[in-house]
């Protein structure tokens, strides 16, 4: 086991590592090797002899110089243990990641396997848009009224998954893991419920498409207003006005603020999705998003004026 370690503990060193490099493409001296460093021969003699212990190098004189080569062999074999190990981690990640996405992995796989099942009985045109009174005024083919949704969600899931990534601010999404699961949940599974509607429609089943739409929407931002609270100052999720990234104290005020505002809209939108009409649930629908969109917007300007005259 510690003739194995050896390898991986003369490799763990970067200066040693660049060492290899150099000697991948020749055969050098220690002086020619310290040319490329900005350290004294007797560092370099140091980290050779720690590759030449690992079997890494040999060593060779050619008259009054000593050439140091790779061991080519064995240093396959070391990449190829790397390249093994980096593989079970990676394994293990994507095994760990898939155990903790499960829900979101089967409503996806589950949309796709339900439109593959059901795409020889679709007609070829199927509906993908509906007007205000709930009438259908857009189609598309076949394959991307099966499909399309499903695709739309996918992409969907990959983008939950790379904006902590690309946030300047990543290091906050830690800080609320089950509100950005919660809103991912609702987002995913709301674009599934619309991908039933639209089947269901095109085998011909009679649907209130506006009253389960609206009623989907409208659970979103109960959802979102109950998590609203504990969003972590961030570029993507959330409240994003010039004065909520400006000043986190703006940020974490207008969260608190908006959070029951989005809760009693979406409430109440449910209830004109239920009990209104086509046009007057939409009409209502429309007037909620409003409110619940630019009441923070206004409210943050205001908190941050006020902050800046303290």
């Amino acid at each position: 086991m510690s003739a194995l370690n050896l390898p991986f503990k003369a490799l763990a060193d970067p200066t040693r590592r660049k060492i290899i490099m150099l000697l991948k493409k020749e055969s050098l001296t220690p002086g020619e090797i310290a040319e490329h460093f900005d350290m004294t021969k007797p560092s370099i003699s140091h980290h050779l002899n720690m590759l030449k212990q690992a079997d890494l190098v040999s060593d060779e004189r050619k008259g009054q110089n000593i050439y140091y080569s790779l061991n080519t062999t064995v240093f396959q074999e070391v990449m190829q243990l790397i390249i093994m190990k980096e593989m079970s981690l990676m394994t293990k990640k994507i095994l760990n990641f898939i155990k903790k996405d499960w829900f979101i992995i089967a409503i996806l796989a589950l949309t796709f396997m339900v439109s593959l099942y059901f795409y020889p009985r679709l007609p070829n045109r199927v509906p993908s848009h509906w007007n205000i009174k709930g009438q259908i005024d857009g189609y598309s083919g076949r394959f991307f009224g099966a499909f399309g949704i499903p695709l739309m969600n996918l992409a969907f899931y990959f983008l939950f998954i790379f904006l902590p990534y690309l946030d300047p601010k990543k290091a906050n999404y830690a800080k609320f893991p089950s509100a950005y699961k919660s809103i991912r949940y609702s987002f995913h599974m709301l674009f599934a419920g619309i991908q039933a509607i639209v089947l269901l429609v095109a085998l011909g089943y009679h649907i209130n498409v506006g009253m389960f739409i609206g009623l989907g929407i409208s659970l979103l931002f109960v959802v979102i207003g109950n998590v609203m609270g504990k969003f972590k100052h961030n570029y993507f999720v959330g409240i994003k006005t010039p004065w909520t990234l400006a000043n986190e104290e703006v940020w974490v005020k207008t969260h608190r603020m908006a959070a029951p505002l989005w809760v009693v809209g979406g409430i109440l939108s449910a209830i004109f999705a239920i009990f209104g009409g086509g046009t007057s649930s939409f009409i209502a629908l429309m007037l909620i998003v409003s409110v619940i969109s630019i009441v923070p917007i206004v409210y943050s300007y205001v908190i941050f004026k006020k902050l800046n005259e303290i």
